[in-house]
């Protein structure tokens, strides 16, 4: 099977309940930034309703006196997308994923909208962009099932075995008492089912301050992108 292909049977799957997925995923992580909850539930039962304008007829005049919020605007996307209006929807995640990087949702739905416009390369692009998101995110929450499971079953980052590695990593994290890691202006060139990741990293952890620019080799494992390897780049 080739790569678009492969593509498209598994973007394919993840159309078929875009809105259902949608809704439940972003009320995971996203709901916390907003404000007005019942708003919010409002718009989605809307949108769960099929009520596609009169969901973004709500939204839009929910955004007029509060445009930044994240998971209005989320909801606004998946109106938009639910109406056939790609372009629109594609406008709205892609600022999304400027404005709120380490969201995972607006990077999902983007892979989602380019493999329904037959942009596979696009799609897979944002689907290495989502799983960079969900690594800084795991690290950032100091969750190591969820920061492990981002990286190769092989790999031990130079330190002989797994075992040693995920030892020297969890001593490391969860010493801190607060971590947050923020990447951005992420580059990402696939060759089949490999990935070279280029990105900006913001690192803080208790007295520490750090911006540089890192590199990722992914490989695409059960439907999963990990990382391989990971080194500092220019």
């Amino acid at each position: 099977m080739s790569f678009k292909q492969a593509a498209a049977s598994r973007f394919g799957l993840r159309l078929t309940s875009l809105a259902a997925q949608c809704l439940t995923v972003a009320a995971l992580s996203m709901t916390t930034l907003s404000v007005r909850a019942d708003d919010i539930a409002d718009v989605q039962k809307l949108l769960a309703a099929g009520k596609n304008t009169e969901a973004l007829q709500k939204a839009d005049q929910y955004l007029n006196g509060k445009p930044r919020d994240p998971m209005m605007r989320f909801l606004r996307g998946i109106s938009l997308s639910q109406a056939g209006r790609s372009t629109e929807a594609v406008t709205v995640f892609t600022k999304l994923t400027e404005d709120y990087p380490e969201l995972p949702e607006p990077f999902n739905n983007l892979a989602v909208l380019y493999a329904q416009q037959g942009q596979y390369d696009k799609a897979a692009e944002r689907d290495v962009a989502s799983a960079v998101e969900r690594w800084a995110a795991a690290w950032s929450r100091k969750d190591m099932n969820g920061y492990y499971a981002a990286y190769t079953r092989d790999f031990d980052g130079g330190k002989g075995s797994r075992k040693a590695w995920e030892a020297e990593r969890r001593a490391r994290i969860v010493s801190k008492r607060s971590i947050d890691v923020e990447v951005s202006n992420i580059s990402v060139d696939i060759k089949g089912d490999k990935a070279s990741v280029r990105y900006r990293q913001a690192y803080r952890a208790d007295n520490l301050n750090i911006n540089s620019t890192k590199r990722l080799e992914m490989v695409r494992s059960g439907g999963k992108w990990l990382i391989a390897k990971e080194s500092a780049g220019s």
